[in-house]
């Protein structure tokens, strides 16, 4: 009975095998499961929720078909009451079903502790879209984060930008944290360097030192110095989120076209994908326009407006991966 309701619903055999076989719903009786099932599946489905989200939901947090119906309005009612729209609620709910477990007195607690910590309610809604952080982690545990991040010389302002960005910080431990800083500092980089560092990309602190050290070699190999790969990496620390064929290939090209320079003295330069500037240098080239760092890395909107262009149109005109990935050659207009 219940097995023939979920290939209805549209779950495979395997996703049914998983869901019966899981906590606690093997311990419920088999016409009482099938009334809570379908009774759910239709109370997420009337509010907008789509297949695809009920059966993932069910499957990351089983017990999410055993709650009554005025349980789980609640639950989406605290959301909404903290400014999310209906589509971000059904975001959040589907993507951590977990949710649905929590305490709202508990997540209300936390909130306010980090509003008094100068959190505005914009990053909160931030943290809870991106992570499940306020769900997972304690008050005890935050506050202590809060504390440990502060004495490695963090400033309050500057724990709730990484929290904001990054907000899986809270879970990670002090000691793992004092080590990464232990390790920048044998890299060459000072304490102050290392904290700016993470504060614009806290999200460091999640990668291997063996990650860590691949990208300053891969920078090292193309021809720069300990110092200028300092320099790169602290105006642009997400490079050491960049895979190490992307960046070698954005160099590469700036090398090609004669704007190695660009790489230390405007690194912010290698977040534009190299499909993007090879296609907008070959435009320029071929409208007889002189190169300018500041039109060739310019804004989407800024460049479509000036040359009559969109992004898309722009790429398919001139593909990177047609002419050069696919023939492994550069062809360089002159």
């Amino acid at each position: 009975m219940v097995e023939s309701l979920l290939k209805q619903y549209g779950y495979t055999d395997r996703q049914i095998k998983q869901f019966l076989e899981s906590y606690p719903i093997s311990l419920y009786r088999e016409e009482t499961l099938f009334e809570y099932i379908k009774r759910n599946y239709s109370f997420f489905e009337s509010l907008g929720y789509t297949n695809e989200q009920i059966i993932k939901m069910s499957l990351d947090f089983p017990k999410v078909y055993t709650y009554s119906s005025s349980v789980l309005s609640s639950k989406l009612d605290f959301l909404k009451s903290l400014g999310f729209s209906d589509e971000q609620v059904i975001k959040i709910s589907s993507g951590k079903s977990r949710f649905f477990s929590v305490s709202t007195d508990s997540l209300k607690i936390k909130i306010e502790y980090m509003k008094s910590l100068g959190c505005l309610e914009s990053d909160i809604l931030k943290i809870f879209l991106n992570s499940q952080v306020l769900y997972s982690a304690s008050l005890a545990s935050i506050e202590q984060k809060v504390s440990s991040l502060e004495s490695l010389g963090y400033t309050k302002d500057q724990i709730i930008k990484m929290t904001v960005k990054f907000p899986e910080i809270i879970g990670l431990s002090f000691s793992s944290l004092k080590q990464r800083i232990s390790e920048f500092e044998n890299l060459g980089y000072t304490k102050d360097e290392i904290l700016r560092m993470t504060v614009t990309f806290p999200a460091v602190y999640s990668y291997s030192m063996d990650n860590i050290k691949r990208k300053l070699s891969c920078i090292r190999e193309l021809g720069y110095t300990d110092d200028e790969i300092r320099s790169i990496t602290l105006a642009l620390p997400a490079i050491f989120g960049y895979s190490s064929e992307s960046l070698k290939e954005k160099i590469l090209y700036l090398k090609e076209i004669g704007l190695e320079r660009v790489v230390v003295s405007r690194t912010k330069s290698l977040m534009q994908s190299v499909d993007l500037t090879y296609a907008r240098y070959n435009f320029l080239m071929d409208n007889n326009v002189s190169i300018n760092l500041g039109i060739l890395f310019s804004g989407d909107k800024i460049f479509s407006k000036r040359f009559g262009i969109c992004k898309k149109d722009l790429l398919e005109l001139y593909s990177y991966d047609n002419d050069v990935r696919k023939n492994s050659k550069v062809n360089i207009k002159k």
